[in-house]
């Protein structure tokens, strides 16, 4: 079988989405060395230790093609904090996973005994299970398709074929975004269960961060959490509600436009 083949089947099994199927139709493949370089706008690239199914067009991917990173002064602000924590065991729980860059980073530092990832968006979601894939990461890092909110039930979503230059956008407030899908809601209390734990967590969900914050009360009450969350909409609530819920600012990355929170000494 062909590389180009090869490729195909792997993602149009993984993927299973006819919106990714139909662009990968005409995909075109060359073998150089041991790089498979797939053509057109999805790309394959080496990061670190792992290889990444990346969207040209999309400006996170975009920018880790050409840069070779994304929100890397954050990265290193948040692993510096959690290097130094004398916890053995650590949690990473990843909300807005998008195509799982910082699943693949924390997996990658070996800190954490477990490691989660949540993203709602269908296409995006398989982006994520698609770089697992490639990675033998499916059994390392557990994935929830679902819309991380303050309860049970449905919401409809802007979904990323909306943006798609930038791709991160799903799941925005922005009520003129014409594509849409009903998904599964959860808050983060009927999930995850854990308890006594040190807790890393990354919240970037394009304005949803309220609901995030409220569905996780009772894990932020009965867990060591260090939070990174992004900060463009909602600033002045999520600075309410954080500083109610016991965290204190740690650090502001305002390039990236995220604050590190804590909720212990």
């Amino acid at each position: 079988m062909s590389a180009k083949n090869i490729i195909r089947k792997i993602l149009d099994k993984i993927l299973g989405l006819k919106e990714i199927k139909d662009e990968l139709h005409n995909i075109n493949c060359r073998i150089e060395g041991n790089t498979v370089k797939v053509q057109g706008h999805w790309k394959l690239r080496t990061f670190n230790e792992h290889k990444l199914l990346l969207d040209s067009r999309s400006m996170v991917d975009a920018t880790v093609l050409k840069e070779g990173d994304w929100e890397c002064d954050s990265w290193q602000a948040l692993k510096e904090i959690f290097g130094k924590a004398p916890y053995n065991s650590k949690i990473f729980l990843d909300v807005g996973a998008y195509f799982g860059l910082y699943a693949v980073k924390a997996f990658g530092t070996k800190d954490f005994s477990r490691i989660i990832a949540f993203e709602a968006d269908k296409v995006n979601a398989s982006q994520l299970r698609a770089n697992l894939l490639l990675n033998d990461l499916l059994s390392e890092i557990e994935i929830y398709e679902m819309y991380v909110s303050d309860g049970s039930g449905q919401k409809s979503m802007a979904i990323s074929s909306n943006w798609y230059l930038n791709r991160g956008m799903a799941g925005t407030k922005d009520h003129n975004a014409i594509k849409r899908s009903i998904v599964v809601s959860k808050a983060m209390d009927d999930v995850i269960s854990e308890s006594n734990q040190f807790l890393v967590m990354k919240v970037d969900v394009e304005g949803g961060e309220l609901p995030v914050l409220n569905g996780a009360r009772n894990l932020f009450a009965h867990n060591k959490v260090l939070l990174m969350i992004e900060n463009i909409s909602n600033a002045i609530e999520q600075r309410e509600v954080l500083e109610e819920l016991g965290f204190k600012l740690v650090l502001e990355v305002p390039k990236d436009c995220n604050w590190i929170w804590k909720n212990y000494d």
